[in-house]
């Protein structure tokens, strides 16, 4: 999936990634277990906990993310998430 910012707001608190289906909505993903996510504010790499690894770019207006999921062939696993 793609994610284009149209406004990044004051802080530009954007993540883009993945969770499980439980994952609290009041957490932005990366931050907890069962979750992985690119933070545009600060260009870092969430995995599954509070501090993250610098990863990319901060965000900008009119940037566009993808993020994409390799699942294995029987469909249940999860062999890889990258970002473009």
């Amino acid at each position: 999936f793609e994610v284009q910012v149209l406004d990044k707001g004051k802080e530009c608190a954007i993540a883009v990634g993945v969770a499980h289906r439980q994952y609290p909505l009041d957490q932005m993903p990366g931050w907890r277990n069962g979750s992985i996510a690119y933070h545009m504010d600060d260009g870092k790499l969430f995995f599954q906990r509070g501090q993250g690894n610098r990863f990319g770019e901060k965000c900008g207006e009119g940037d566009v993310v993808g993020c994409g999921i390799e699942f294995a062939d029987d469909g249940l696993s999860l062999l890889s998430v990258y970002w473009t």
